[in-house]
């Protein structure tokens, strides 16, 4: 048996075919000169993470090519349904049609698409899981990492600010948790939003191990948060408990996406 990062088993490698490189210039062709918000990243190394993480975690070839052009509809329009089923089937088609909360123009307000969205995952397949998970893992993972570097200055980028932003991953994760995604991918994303437990007051202290809030920034020494208890599991926040903890609180959220 053959064990992938995740813990997955197997008796044999999976071999991608050529669909997979197939997928990878459709994906490159359809995003050709576009870039992460706010950078100058080419688009597609989100896509090529999406898809390492599916894969990494139990994802099948028509799953980790969903990775690939989970946002080409979403993106660059709907007339690249029918390219995509004819090019690499029903199956992946059904995968791209299911992560994406948007087709019309002018596209719904931002709240009342993404609560649509979240309803929609309550009894999304696992293949639409597993490829939903992956992607708010790695973009959870990039604004953790840009916020790091930019400070506060990062929610300038978004549409959403900074609490919307808060409830919307976390409502996601529960969501994904209750429905069946990968315990791997879900887990991962609890531990970036596990601070999320302790909102209320992070904006008057410093959270972790000594990584500076940004704006806001006292200079003082603080004692550093305790490490939960490898014994004890983990229980995310309600969304409301996380609405009214972070009402008017942007640097709170700010603290947090710096952990």
């Amino acid at each position: 048996m053959i064990a992938n990062s995740a813990g997955f088993e197997s008796d044999a490698t999976m071999t991608l075919t050529d669909r997979y490189a197939t997928a990878l210039v459709f994906a490159c062709e359809a995003h050709r000169g576009h870039v992460r918000k706010g950078t100058a990243i080419p688009y597609v190394s989100h896509l090529l993470a999406v898809s390492g993480l599916v894969l990494e975690h139990g994802g099948d070839e028509d799953q980790a090519i969903a990775g690939l052009l989970h946002d080409c509809v979403e993106d660059v329009g709907v007339h690249l349904r029918e390219p995509i089923r004819e090019r690499f089937g029903a199956d992946v088609l059904a995968i791209v049609d299911g992560l994406t909360d948007a087709v019309t123009q002018p596209k719904l307000p931002w709240r009342e698409r993404k609560e649509t969205y979240i309803e929609h995952l309550r009894t999304a397949p696992l293949p639409v899981l597993r490829v939903c998970a992956a992607d708010k893992l790695h973009n959870l993972r990039c604004i953790r990492g840009d916020y790091r570097v930019h400070g506060p200055a990062l929610w300038r980028r978004f549409n959403a600010g900074p609490a919307d932003t808060c409830w919307y991953y976390s409502a996601v994760t529960d969501t994904l948790a209750a429905a069946g995604a990968p315990d791997g991918l879900v887990n991962e994303l609890r531990d970036v939003l596990a601070a999320c437990a302790g909102l209320r007051g992070l904006s008057r202290r410093r959270i972790g191990r000594g990584i500076p809030l940004g704006s806001g920034e006292t200079g003082r020494r603080q004692r550093p948060m305790p490490l939960a208890r490898p014994d004890r599991a983990f229980r995310a926040p309600s969304c409301a408990a996380m609405r009214a903890a972070t009402a008017g609180d942007s640097a709170a959220i700010s603290s947090i996406i710096a952990l």
